[in-house]
């Protein structure tokens, strides 16, 4: 099942966003008790956050029941600005009820081939105990690239890990990414896009010929889920 809305702005998508968020734990909390929610980067997540941050829907949700992960990183220490770990937790870590043991960020102060094996173990770990995530927010680039999954690069092609390190280019930071195999097992996935720029790459990715290799967002088709 999918669903697109279309929205005036940035504000009114996070909005949106936090509304769906926030009803899709609230429901699992209370059939289940726990909730796996994947963070992403970028400007339109970080608006997201601060909302969820906000007096308005802090106490919407029992925090201490939820579980953080992120679907990419940067290969950059958790104090840099560069790093989706420190973006999240300058907008919402720090300012609701986590508990720290169920924060699980991706070490991308590792070599990069560490970080993924790290992470993938920890993924598996907790599918084990709590099955598939929940909710996972992804972005997407003007490239038509999602988490950290670029055009024709080498995270594409992989069909059995949950995490890899994906070489971007000699310009950028390595990065450490979920696969499209481990999202599309996800109860629900919600990409939040914003901006003219992406226009063009939206409608191919939506309405175009299927060519993943140079829209990567097409990889996302969940199993199961919405």
């Amino acid at each position: 099942m999918s669903e697109i809305l279309i929205l005036p702005d940035s504000l009114s998508v996070a909005v949106r966003a936090a509304h769906m968020l926030v009803k899709s734990a609230s429901e699992k909390l209370a059939r289940a008790g726990n909730f796996s929610l994947v963070l992403s980067g970028g400007s339109t997540p970080r608006i997201l956050y601060e909302l969820l941050a906000s007096s308005e829907y802090r106490d919407e949700l029992n925090w201490e029941a939820i579980h953080v992960f992120w679907g990419d990183e940067r290969c950059v220490p958790p104090d840099s600005s560069d790093s989706n770990y420190r973006m999240a937790k300058d907008t919402l870590l720090d300012h609701v009820g986590l508990i720290p043991s169920n924060i699980h960020r991706i070490k991308g102060e590792n070599l990069p081939q560490d970080a993924s094996i790290e992470y993938e173990t920890l993924l598996h770990q907790h599918y084990a105990e709590y099955g598939a995530f929940d909710l996972v927010l992804l972005g997407m680039g003007e490239d038509g690239h999602t988490a950290s999954l670029f055009p024709h690069s080498s995270a594409l092609k992989e069909h059995k890990r949950w995490a890899v390190s994906n070489e971007v280019d000699n310009k950028l930071p390595w990065r450490i990414t979920l696969t499209a195999e481990v999202i599309n097992m996800a109860g629900n996935i919600m990409f939040l896009v914003a901006g003219e720029t992406k226009a063009d790459s939206l409608y191919r990715v939506l309405r175009g010929n299927y060519d993943p290799d140079n829209l990567p967002a097409q990889l996302i088709n969940p199993t199961k889920g919405s």
